[in-house]
């Protein structure tokens, strides 16, 4: 499953142990800041904050070689993460981009041998769900804040 896969809300729920009626809770009194798209009629929530990749990952966008336009953000998130100029370029030539290069332009967090990837995706994983969460969560506002160009304390 990548990154840029949207999931519904029962997928989404089963993910993080909760009911798919807490889901639509946080999404009404904004109690989580868990981030949620609108595709049509839908609701699709985003797999991941922090990426692990494989030494052997490649990652790319094929649709210019299809002749169609993404429209699920993730080049708006290579965007984001490496820069508008880089993003165009490996959108308009479908390029396959290595995970260490990736990783290089931060937009894989941590690239692992084939090997330990599972192993140290969970470790990782496991250390943030025994930290203070509501600490990750605050810290996760205050930088889509200063992304958004807000000025988080004046």
């Amino acid at each position: 499953m990548s990154e840029d896969e949207l999931l519904a809300p029962f997928s989404t729920a089963k993910l993080l142990n909760v009911a798919v009626g807490t889901l639509a809770v946080w999404r009404c009194t904004g109690r989580y800041d868990l981030p949620f798209y609108k595709v049509g009629k839908s609701v699709r929530y985003r797999r991941a904050d922090v990426i692990f990749a494989s030494a052997s990952s490649t990652f790319g966008h094929p649709e210019q070689t299809l002749g169609i336009v993404t429209l699920l953000g993730g080049i708006y998130r290579v965007a984001e993460r490496a820069g508008r100029a880089r993003a165009a370029e490996w959108a308009l030539t479908s390029e396959r981009v290595s995970a260490a290069t990736m990783e290089r332009f931060g937009i894989v967090n941590r690239v692992n041998d084939d090997a330990d990837l599972i192993k140290e995706a969970t470790a990782f994983a496991e250390k943030l769900a025994r930290g203070p969460t509501r600490a990750y969560a605050a810290h996760k506002d205050i930088a889509r804040l200063k992304l958004a160009g807000l000025e988080v304390f004046a």
